[in-house]
């Protein structure tokens, strides 16, 4: 499904990490994201990160003082899908909203295959409530989908419409 879902196959990215300061052997079960990339290299190279104020993450050279619950996101907006698909990833769940769509929520440590969407059970109301308002601390979905559209809208216009975008062939297997 070219990772259409926010299954932890889809969402979740390998990160290997070796060098001054890094214990051998470590496994982080701790949330962590790209965003947490930029300060980290900063971290590691000496730079200060008041250099860039409004950078967005923390270093993973500071994982032991890193809250397990914190809030990790990832979005799709691509591939034919319909509409954009948000994911708000603590310590203990996961919670995804689809743009159009019923939400879904899932106990990442009970289940880590995501079998039992909770949100389908009416007893996880408020849990599911909390984690929908959580999400809109840091940005609204629908607005976020929105803007998601217009833009891919605004592509496809410059290259002459549907109809050229639907004739167009992308070879995304490169040629041995």
């Amino acid at each position: 499904w070219f990772k259409h879902l926010m299954n932890e196959e889809s969402v979740g990215v390998p990160l290997i990490v070796a060098g001054e300061g890094v214990p051998v052997g470590g496994v982080v079960d701790v949330p962590v994201s790209h965003v947490d990339l930029a300060p980290t290299l900063l971290a590691w190279t000496g730079l200060e990160s008041e250099t860039l104020p409004d950078l967005p993450g923390r270093s993973l050279l500071d994982i032991p003082g890193l809250d397990p619950d914190r809030p990790v996101f990832s979005e799709y907006h691509a591939n034919w899908s319909i509409d954009g698909t948000f994911m708000l990833r603590d310590g203990h769940y996961k919670y995804i909203e689809h743009a159009g769509a019923r939400p879904q929520l899932f106990d990442v440590v009970t289940d880590p295959g995501e079998f039992h969407d909770l949100a389908r059970d009416p007893a996880n109301a408020a849990l599911v409530a909390e984690h929908h308002s959580r999400i809109r601390e840091f940005f609204d979905p629908d607005e976020v989908d929105a803007r998601a559209k217009a833009d891919q809208d605004r592509r496809v216009a410059e290259i002459g419409g549907i109809e050229e975008a639907l004739e167009r062939k992308v070879n995304f297997t490169p040629t041995p």
